[in-house]
């Protein structure tokens, strides 16, 4: 552990509250020296000048007090930015998706940086807790921590080139089975792409291992396995695939064929360049990735009622294979299934809305997310059907040379909002009960996004909550019971990329898998 002393210290908001008889929000927007004054002096007993000034700078940030809940939500965090005590973070699905997430990063940054730069991790275990706060890191930031945090694994598969054919099986067991433990594969995983090169140079050094016939055919099988459990591109997959296949079948020579310049070292070089072309390349179809598997179970109103049975089993299978997938594949930059490109959540860049009112419900929406991310929302038995702004209008009202059949299978109900980008354009709405299949009309050029959740009804207003984070007046119904898809779903919008006749839509996703949005004819774009 490094010397805290030297470190700036996370103050946690109750430490203001009880050094103050006031509320801090109204003191430092007062600008009121006396009292901020007298503030110092009951907290330079405890915590530096230092300390005390970045946490008033924070608190007069966009989110601070949210950022502060957060925090003290996640114990874990919150001990090792106060006491430098090590344990392993578990964030939620809710912080990670969140609209404010890249705010909170650059709030705990500050704290976070410093605190991981100076901490000594005393083994693997310690090192792979460590890593689980680097995705808290800002981009500008996190490959300077990484570096440091990796440094030691890095050195351990240097090594490895030292090791000799005499090696007694016993001692290459036991080197082998530290470093591709399973901390240390966490802590590769937990890598950023700035640090991709770290996994290519630990995947070499373990294959020229194998290359050397120090290992037996068992053991590189088992080095092959545990390698496979990196988070790795699919080219690079592919590649471990093979050498494996070569072993199995006893084509110990075809691993020769393998060239680290050649062919593995080379497109990892060029994944920046891959990287970029990629954010073009997912522009043709999209739809999202789910992170488990489980059957899809088809009501009596499924899509098989209007989609023909071609176009069902072309969607079905696709939902089968990334129901199959166990994690999301971070660096799969070229992933398609069944010739359709699959488009994570995380690869999207939010732009705002040219179309005002649809700006306006968008954000909405999102307030009432943070909300219930804070549980501050009151739920009530009140249901209630879908209330319209001066604007917006009933979607089957709505006029347009493209007809959309639109199957909704997802465990929720679904409320979408569809019109054309300009900023006095009507913005067309309709509520979609689970289980339902509706028609309607979409134009070139036109946006849409869905919310997804269970149990629409009247919104209560919140007391005691700042203006700023309640929704709009005309903010009349919200969903009462939401996850983690509340938000991923509002979070994705789209728009219609081209001309056609007619498009079918298939929308899925439940508590256990992601939020997902399918068309197979690649006339929809992520917005």
């Amino acid at each position: 552990m490094g010397n805290r002393g030297t470190m700036i210290r996370y103050i946690p908001l109750n430490q203001f509250n009880n050094a103050l008889e006031g509320n801090l929000e109204e003191i430092l927007s007062s600008g009121d020296q006396n009292a901020i004054e007298g503030l110092y002096e009951k907290l330079r007993d405890s915590y530096s000048e230092k300390d005390i000034q970045l946490a008033l700078s924070q608190m007069k940030k966009e989110g601070a007090i949210v950022f502060h809940g957060w925090i003290a939500q996640h114990k874990v965090l919150e001990n090792f930015i106060t006491k430098g005590e090590i344990g392993h973070l578990e964030l939620t699905e809710t912080v990670k998706n969140h609209i404010l997430f890249p705010q909170f990063q650059k709030f705990v940054s500050s704290y976070l940086q410093e605190q991981l730069l100076y901490t000594q991790p005393k083994n693997d275990s310690e090192r792979a807790s460590l890593f689980s706060f680097v995705c808290l890191l800002t981009d500008e930031v996190r490959p300077v921590v990484e570096t440091k945090l990796i440094d030691p694994i890095h050195r351990r598969a240097e090594s490895l080139l030292e090791v000799k054919a005499t090696i007694s099986d016993v001692d290459l067991n036991n080197t082998l089975s530290k470093i591709l433990s399973e901390q240390v594969i966490y802590s590769l995983n937990s890598l950023s792409r700035a640090m991709y090169h770290e996994k290519v140079f630990f995947t070499e050094r373990l294959l020229d291992l194998i290359r050397s016939s120090i290992c037996t055919p068992q053991v590189s099988n088992w080095i092959l396995k545990q390698l496979d459990q990196l988070r790795l591109n699919k080219e690079h997959k592919d590649k471990l695939h093979d050498i494996r296949s070569d072993l199995k079948s006893g084509k110990i020579k075809g691993l020769k064929t393998i060239n680290a310049k050649g062919h593995i070292i080379a497109p990892f070089k060029l994944l920046g360049v891959i990287l970029s072309l990629a954010v073009l390349i997912i522009l043709f179809f999209f739809f999202f990735e789910n992170s488990k598997k489980e059957t899809i179970n088809t009501s009596s109103y499924s899509s098989f009622k209007t989609f023909t049975n071609e176009e069902r089993a072309q969607m079905d299978s696709i939902i089968k294979i990334l129901q199959a997938k166990h994690d999301k594949d971070y660096y799969n930059i070229d992933t398609t299934v069944n010739g359709q490109l699959v488009i994570p959540t995380y690869l999207l860049m939010r732009r705002s809305f040219q179309n005002d009112l649809m700006e306006r419900i968008y954000l909405d929406w999102n307030k009432d997310g943070i909300l219930q991310d804070l549980y501050l929302t009151t739920p009530v038995s009140e249901k209630c059907q879908i209330s319209r702004r001066k604007g917006e209008k009933p979607l089957n009202t709505k006029n347009g040379e493209i007809r959309v059949q639109l199957a909704n299978e997802s465990a929720y109900s679904l409320v979408i909002y569809a019109g054309k980008n300009n900023p006095r354009a009507f913005v067309y709405s309709q509520y979609i009960p689970q289980d339902t299949t509706i028609e309607f009309l979409l134009d070139k050029d036109d946006v849409f996004f869905c919310v997804a959740g269970r149990s629409f009804q009247k919104f209560e207003v919140p007391s005691n909550v700042v203006p700023d984070l309640l929704p709009d007046f005309e903010f009349k119904e919200h969903f009462g019971s939401t996850d983690n898809n509340y938000i991923e779903s509002i979070n994705n919008p789209y728009f219609v990329k081209q001309s056609a006749t007619a498009i079918q839509i298939l929308v899925t996703g439940n508590n256990n898998n992601h939020f997902a949005i399918i068309e197979l004819d690649g006339v929809l774009e992520a917005y």
